[in-house]
Parts: structure tokens; sequence; C-alpha cells
């Protein structure tokens, strides 16, 4: 018997993390952890080398009931953030010609 998946089917009785999360964990092979207000919900540089189990995504949700999940980028989870702040990091996304995904609140792009 899968003791992970029977430990995952018992953490899923209680509460499910988003669809979202569950595919962007198993489709994507993303490292994701769970989040408030920007703040992880635990420590994350362990995820940077590994992803979180099915155990660990629902008992997070279980047990710390997270507003939402961030991407641990890097070479876990094949992403790359480049972070652009200020007027000189706006001017170096310009010249490099990207375009922004997103906006900060304080003038920043990613």
């Amino acid at each position: 018997m899968n003791t992970s998946k029977v430990a995952a089917d018992k953490a899923r009785d209680t509460a499910d993390p988003p669809q979202l999360v569950i595919d962007l964990h198993s489709e994507r092979k993303w490292s994701i952890i769970p989040l408030r207000a920007k703040v992880p919900l635990v420590e994350w540089k362990p995820y940077q080398h590994r992803r979180p189990t099915y155990v660990e995504l629902f008992s997070w949700q279980a047990d710390l009931d997270p507003l939402t999940w961030a991407v641990v980028t890097g070479a876990e989870s094949g992403v790359i953030v480049l972070d652009f702040d200020g007027a000189q990091g706006l001017e170096t996304l310009a010249e490099l010609g990207f375009e922004a995904h997103v906006t900060t609140p304080h003038g920043g792009a990613h």
C-alpha cells in the first residue's frame, strides 16, 4: 500500500488546496508554498531544491489556511523572475525590450 497516497487522501478529506495549486504542482512541476500577506507560512528554502509532496500541500491547506500560494522560483520550478525597481530598473527593462508581466505597488516591474 502506498502510505503517501493514503496520507494525502486523509488530508484531502479535511481541506483541499485550490485546484490551480494542484495543477501547477502536478502539470507544471512547480515548487509551491503557502503565503499570507506575502509572508511564507513555511520555511521556503528547502523548496528551492525539491517540490513539496501532496501530503504537504494538503496539510498546509488544512493546518495553515493560506490566503494565497507562491511559486518558489529557480531551478526546481524552472521559473526565473527578473525584478526591475526604480527609475533605473524601468530604464533597463525598456533597453532590454522586455514587457512587464506584473507591476508592483511601488512602481517596479517583474
